[in-house]
């Protein structure tokens, strides 16, 4: 527990101008929240803090409960900021923040749960989310520290009476990338001295102009990493190198200059999505900005407003409820729908606000388009309406309508039935990707009597998840009701430990555990984040682990530049363990990335490849570095592995790869590698538009080794390289492998551009680009009574390209970034009615009228006579229906013991039934007709005894066949000429297997051998057949023609198969 004071300043305030550090912490923590607030809201201004001298603390606002206090007593934390060559920085500002134990834990273990065992796994896309909102809470964490100060001449740093248990430092100075320390231990009247370095930040530059090309001065332009700690999230990386980069990916606002300019020079080298925001104004923004980047624009359209109003179901005004909307792209599908309500940090297409006393709402600063809104409120199920069509000449508000929620409460117990508060209480459940109602993760906690209650539920069942300090996870599938229900937690057990080094104990190990399957926690469906828990070590190098079920456990500890070290610890229920884990230090292999010509390479991304070790894959990470100016790097080597390589990739050169070797020993060090890195190729040129202009802010890619050339495209991104144009429209893409490539833009508001380049070794090539205006597909959905449907997900495809929109409240739709006069097929898909498909051509004056028709049912039950009793199981086929949407469809088995069945979404059309059973000849019934939504619930279907033939299969010596596939085959098709369908499926003297939908159905006229070789064959009408088998081991056998009459029992059938040809070979 965190000892908590009230907050008390002691020393003296420094004085920051609003223009200085200050000013960036404040303004990046408000770009963490900007996601969710409106259009035009301005970042949160910071306090202009009172003035004194450097090197002191720096008075903010009161302390946060939880925050790290500062008292008359504690310790006094002091340091020094540092560049790479070692010199003092003047003038950077240290922000202190408070650092929960078990903080690094919840991040840790986002990145340990991708190594849950099978069953247990969450999925990749949940994953991600978890990784990306604990990034966003520490980075949160560390910029609303409170408490600051100013670096002096000599680069150090003072902060006296900090109180608390563990505490960091984050530095941010001018044109460096923000800088982090180790997590350091606070204790009483201690002292701690650490010391920050610095590195050069990247640059990002460009201008904001509006809609004519003028410059636009005071326009605030926000930058939020789309990308660049992949490296990372692949990899075991220390947790400082995670926050570094996340920090210096979030960089703070700034304000375009009286000529429209604004620059960032404190980013990472990442890929960026900047977004320009002006009162007046839409949002303009550029997606997937690889840093450093100079000359980028961004053009500010005029904004348009958006009104409405929330409801309930009964048309009643509901005040208080937030509405989002999501920008549907359509050239980026995951950025649309439901997907963007799980995106918040793609804010630059994201815009919120809140109902008033009149359940009225109004969003400004909009761009025209259509959206999808996310509705919620307390008490109601959050729900997304696709489709809402905002434009300027929009003068009647939208109207949403929620639905009341269903209700779940209950209790969270201990082992001994006290109350447990506090305990976390997380509720998730899928999201249908069609429908107007959405399933969020719902997160609650128990009050001091131990309940919890939600209101705002679907009728769907759901995991719930409850977490509390000292007790086992618990996990259950839970529906939401009126009947309240009891979670009963077991007490955990605790494990601590000490990681050391050779030299002492080792802060910030990563220390990871994978529980066991214990009797506590089998059976109870723990999911993978709740299967391996972690926690870095604090300056000491110890660690605690609670809430541990009892039973065998593994515990790792990794920290780098050490040999990872494991051990199983067994722990019983509710009791305590401690462990010490020495780690041995790791060897290094060394060595120099050099161009062809001998020149060392600066700033290649150098990787450990390949190699095993015993039982898992290479250190279970990649190890990543960077080579310096002269070429050298370095990496550690933490186990034994064999056929081990060194990859080199650099944007300007083809990847390079050392020789293999073999580490029979980590602690030894590795051979000295020298990478040779080729220049490649290199493509260059210039995108104009239309109007022969050159035009900036282009994203061109160079697709190599993709699957337009049928390979499996690279990792490390060396098959995909991109670039944005500058403002003279240029482009130069460098380290191309010789051989075919693809270049590939897909920009609003051009058609998508294609064009393929044989490159020679080493060649430069100009590729002069000129994009041609998008062509659209305009249309509307509607009913058979010509009514509009509202939010029909319509799919576009076509030349290469796929878009999704959705039809607005008129049941307008209109798709762009199409290719001039290129044929394309629409797709369009809604709740309750019928898939519709046609065809189209991109550009036509005409608009597509979709029409789309209610799903029919056909029910009823299937007797067979003499009895009239249910017949079962039956294979029903639908043969005919000539309605373009519907599709084929696909016979259906049924066996319910009462012979019912029930076919679903079936178009309108005549159709006939086709019936198949074991014991009865087929049966066709033809002629029924279905019309739009009909419910026919009475279809009696008799079907007529069969006749039998009976017989036996045996081996070239004798012995009975046991598993042969025996069916009668007609003679003649006469009878069935009329049905095609059926000498398809039964005829032409091939052997029909059941499909996966089928299962072991077997129809009339076929059967199974016994072990005795003997097979029965029922359900036959009289007539001509071949009696034909079939097995895997022999070759298939046929009988002469047999009649079958109604008068007599035909003679018993005697087949004999012979051995069959073996042909083998490899693929």
């Amino acid at each position: 527990m965190h000892r908590r004071c009230t907050s008390r300043m002691r020393g003296s305030v420094c004085l920051l101008s609003m223009s200085g550090a200050c000013a960036v912490m404040s303004c990046a923590a408000a770009l963490l929240v900007a996601g969710s607030q409106g259009a035009g809201a301005p970042p949160a201004a910071a306090s202009a803090p009172a003035a004194n001298a450097p090197g002191a603390i720096e008075a903010g606002p009161a302390a946060r409960p939880g925050g790290v206090t500062l008292g008359p007593r504690g310790t006094t934390v002091s340091g020094v900021v540092v560049d790479a060559d070692g010199l003092p920085l003047e003038g950077v500002t240290v922000v202190l923040c408070e650092w929960e134990d078990g903080a690094d834990a919840r991040l840790d273990g986002a990145y340990a749960a991708r190594e849950a065992p099978a069953g247990g796994d969450q999925p990749a896309a949940a994953a991600g989310r978890r990784r990306a909102a604990e990034i966003g809470r520490l980075v949160r964490q560390i910029l609303g520290g409170r408490a600051r100060a100013a670096t002096e001449r000599d680069g150090r740093f003072t902060f006296h009476g900090v109180e608390g248990d563990s505490c960091r430092l984050a530095a941010f100075g001018g044109a460096y990338a923000p800088g982090l320390s180790p997590l350091l231990a606070v204790a009483e009247d201690a002292v701690v001295d650490t010391v920050i370095t610095l590195v050069p930040g990247a640059r990002i530059a460009g201008r904001v102009v509006d809609a004519r090309g003028f410059a636009v001065a005071n326009a605030a332009v926000r930058a939020r990493g789309a990308a660049g700690i992949g490296d990372l999230q692949d990899a075991v990386a220390p947790l400082d190198d995670i926050l570094r980069v996340a920090l210096a990916a979030a960089p703070e606002d700034v304000l375009t200059g009286a000529d429209g300019r604004f620059s960032f020079s404190a980013a990472a080298p990442a890929l960026y999505d900047l977004i320009a925001i002006k009162e007046g104004h839409a949002r303009a923004a550029a997606l997937d900005v690889e840093a450093p980047c100079e000359n980028l624009v961004l053009a500010l359209a005029p904004g348009v407003a958006l009104q409405g109003e929330v409801t309930d179901e009964k048309g009643a005004y509901l005040a208080g409820a937030e509405v989002t909307l999501a920008f549907e792209d359509a050239r980026d599908a995951l950025r649309s729908s439901l997907a963007g309500y799980y995106r918040p940090e793609r804010f630059a297409s994201r815009w919120g606000g809140e109902t008033d006393v009149r359940g009225a709402f109004m969003l400004e600063n909009l761009c025209e388009g259509t959206y999808t809104a996310i509705v919620g409120r307390e008490d109601f199920v959050t729900a997304v309406f696709p489709g809402v069509r905002v434009a300027a000449e929009m003068r009647e508000p939208v109207r949403f309508a929620l639905s009341r929620g269903l209700p779940l409460t209950g209790r969270v117990l201990g082992p001994d039935r006290t109350p447990v508060p506090g305990a976390a209480v997380t509720l998730a459940a899928r999201v249908e990707p069609r429908s107007a109602a959405v399933v969020p993760r719902i997160e609650t906690a128990s009050d001091g009597r131990g309940f919890f209650r939600v209101t705002t539920l679907y009728p769907e069942t759901y995991t719930l998840q409850v977490v509390s300090e000292g007790f086992v996870p618990l996990v259950r599938r839970v529906a939401p009701g009126d009947t309240p229900i009891e979670l009963i937690l077991a007490r955990g057990a605790v494990l601590t430990g000490e990681v050391r080094g050779t030299r002492g104990p080792l802060a910030g190990a990563f220390v990871s555990l994978r529980l066991g399957d214990g009797p506590s926690d089998k059976g109870k469906g723990l999911p993978g984040a709740g299967r391996v828990r972690s926690i870095r070590t604090d300056d000491r190098g110890r660690f605690k682990l609670g809430g541990l079920p009892e039973g065998a456990h593994v515990l790792r500890a990794e920290a780098g530049g050490w040999i990872s070290g494991d051990r199983t610890i067994k722990i019983g229920a509710g009791g305590h363990a401690a462990v010490t884990l020495a780690l041995a230090e790791a060897g290094v292999v060394r060595g120099k990335v050099r161009g062809a010509g001998g020149e060392p390479v600066a700033g290649a991304r150098v990787v450990l490849a390949g190699g095993r070790e015993a039982g898992s894959a290479f250190s279970g990470a990649r190890h990543v570095a960077l080579s310096a100016a002269d070429g050298a790097w370095e990496l550690p080597l933490r186990s034994a592995a064999a056929a081990v390589r060194v990859r080199a990739t650099h944007p300007d050169y083809l990847p390079g790869t050392s020789e293999a070797f073999t580490v029979a020993d980590p602690a030894r060090d590795g051979p000295s590698l020298d990478i040779v890195m080729a220049p490649g190729a290199v493509l260059k040129g210039t995108v104009t538009g239309p109007d022969g202009g050159r035009l900036p802010g282009i994203r061109v890619q160079v697709r190599q080794g993709g699957r337009d050339e049928g390979g499996a495209s690279a990792r490390d991104g060396s098959r995909v390289r991109q670039k944005v144009t500058d403002r003279e429209g240029a482009w130069r893409i460098a380290g191309l492998e010789a051989g075919r490539c693809v270049v590939w833009i897909d920009q609003a508001p051009y058609a998508p551009y294609r064009a393929e380049a044989a490159l020679a070794s080493e060649e430069a090539r100009d590729l002069p680009v000129a994009l041609q205006a998008e062509a659209r597909v305009r249309g509307a959905v509607v009913n058979a009574r010509r009514e509009p449907v509202v939010g029909a997900a319509v799919a576009v495809a076509g030349a290469g390209v796929f878009r999704r929109v959705f039809s607005d409240q008129d049941g307008q739709f209109d798709a762009g970034g199409l290719s001039p006069g290129a044929g394309c097929s629409i797709e369009v898909r809604t709740d309750a009615y019928l898939p519709f498909r046609e065809r189209a051509v991109a550009g036509a004056s005409e608009a597509v009228v979709c029409t789309l028709v209610l799903p029919a049912e056909i029910g009823g039950v299937v007797r067979g006579l003499p009895a009239r009793a249910p017949v079962r199981p039956v294979r029903i086929t639908l043969i005919g229906g000539r309605d373009p949407s519907a599709r084929p469809q696909a016979p259906r088995v049924f066996d319910a013991a009462d012979g019912a069945f029930l076919l679903e979404g079936i178009a309108p059309g005549t159709y006939d039934v086709r019936v198949e059973s074991a014991a009865f000849p087929e049966f066709v019934r033809r002629g029924l007709e279905v019309r739009e939504g009909a419910r026919i619930a009475d279809l009696e279907i008799v079907l007529a005894p069969g006749l039998e033939v009976r017989g036996t299969v045996r081996s070239p010596e004798g012995a009975p066949i046991e598993g042969a596939r025996i069916r009668a085959a007609p003679s003649t098709a006469k009878g069935r000429g009329d049905d095609p369908g059926a000498d398809e499926s039964r005829g032409g003297g091939r052997e029909r297997r059941s499909g996966a939908q089928e299962g072991s159905f077997l129809a009339a006229g076929q059967a199974v051998s016994g072990k005795d070789g003997a097979f029965t064959l029922s359900g036959l009408a009289a007539g001509q057949y071949t009696i034909e088998a079939h097995h895997d081991d022999y070759a298939a056998a046929r009988s002469p023609a047999l009649a079958i009459r109604e008068d007599r029992a035909p003679e018993p059938v005697a087949l004999q198969l012979a051995r069959g040809l073996v042909i083998s070979g490899a693929v």
